[in-house]
């Protein structure tokens, strides 16, 4: 009759295991992307990598910085240094893509797939010039990620920012 129930006022300590009928809930109704806990960089089957997910090894002497100027982006202040990014493969998903996005497309970037719980870099998925897509199949694990390394050049090099694919597993 329109009228709304008030807060609160549907007690669930009454339902009984199983009472709930979840055989007509659509696949399509409850997605990853609403799941509690997915991280805020999930955008449909995208995981945005900010300019701020980059960070600089320990190979050269100052790290990384936000050029604000018309050519914006991060740019490497010592080239000695390479440009790093990790990502996260939400549980159940699997990584399908991974795409770079810079004002240069004639310097590489190279994919690993690394653990929490383990040494070295890890196995490598591939590598593709900046600007392009590298193909990859990696299932979340409760202990994976993906790491992403650049080499660049110049400090006039900029990475605006970058994609991974992600698809149900």
């Amino acid at each position: 009759n329109g009228d709304k129930i008030a807060d609160d006022a549907i007690d669930s300590e009454h339902y009984t295991n199983g009472s709930i009928d979840t055989v007509h809930i659509a696949d399509d109704q409850v997605t990853f992307a609403k799941a509690s806990g997915v991280s805020p960089n999930v955008f449909g089957s995208t995981i945005k990598i900010l300019p701020s997910d980059f960070i600089a090894n320990d190979e050269g002497s100052i790290g990384v910085a936000f050029d604000d100027d018309g050519n914006s982006g991060m740019v490497l202040e010592d080239t000695a240094s390479e440009m790093w990014a990790f990502v996260s493969i939400p549980e159940g998903m699997t990584a399908t893509t991974v795409n770079i996005f810079s004002n240069n497309t004639a310097r590489q970037f190279y994919v690993y797939e690394m653990d929490i719980n383990a040494n070295g870099i890890g196995s490598s998925l591939g590598n593709d010039a900046l600007n392009s897509a590298v193909t990859i199949d990696v299932d979340s694990t409760a202990t994976n990620f993906l790491a992403i390394k650049l080499d660049l050049s110049a400090t006039n090099q900029r990475i605006r920012g970058g994609l991974v694919t992600i698809a149900p597993q």
